[in-house]
């Protein structure tokens, strides 16, 4: 396991088909009053020697996912807790301040991006 940076872990894995697996795990505590859960689920074209997404579906799951963050500590409304990346999946998990903070969120992850296969569940 290696840290990205101060408040992520990050694991690698291979399934049995060897297909890679990225985990991300935000490893500082959660802000307290974040008590309701989102879950975004992309589904994605992948190589079948990694199980990665290609470079850009890549970028635009970044871009999605930089959508997410301005939700963030700073506001103290929504906290990414753990990305997980393989076999044509990427899920974010996020906790947040209420049902109408999540209904935000996912309104602007709908209206931003809404070219992408995903799904959410609240």
């Amino acid at each position: 396991m290696s840290t990205t940076d101060n408040e992520w872990a990050v694991a690698e894995f291979l399934d049995e088909k060897g297909a890679l697996t990225l985990l991300r795990i935000r490893y500082i505590d959660p802000i307290p009053d974040l008590s309701e859960e989102l879950k975004i689920v992309w589904e994605y074209e992948f190589d079948a020697k990694t199980g990665l997404p290609n470079e850009e579906a890549l970028s635009r799951m970044d871009e999605c996912e930089g959508l997410l963050t301005e939700f963030g500590p700073e506001k103290r409304t929504c906290r990414i807790v753990a990305i997980i990346t393989g076999e044509g999946i990427r899920q974010w998990i996020l906790y947040s301040s209420g049902c109408r903070r999540i209904c935000t969120i996912r309104e602007r992850f709908v209206s931003t991006c809404s070219s992408v296969p995903y799904r959410h569940r609240a």
